[in-house]
């Protein structure tokens, strides 16, 4: 991992350890009020080894930016 693996801090809701972990089957990010072409997006997920809180963290967010979002509707 690139993103989560670089300062791993304790779960926000138990103060557990937390692992890095990869999002796999379909998970579809799109931003409000746009197409769902973003279906590509790669996650990744930090998951609390005590409580089982899990975030999740887009790779590349900067496709997010209005530059690079899809202009349709």
């Amino acid at each position: 991992m690139n993103v989560v693996g670089q300062d791993i801090r304790p779960c926000p809701e138990c103060g557990g350890e937390r692992v890095e972990g990869d999002v796999t089957g379909n998970v579809t990010v799109t931003p409000r009020g746009k197409s769902s072409l973003f279906s590509g997006v790669t996650l990744e997920a930090l998951v609390c080894t005590e409580c089982g809180y899990t975030s999740l963290y887009v790779i590349e967010p900067l496709v997010f930016t209005p530059e690079r979002r899809y202009k349709g509707g």
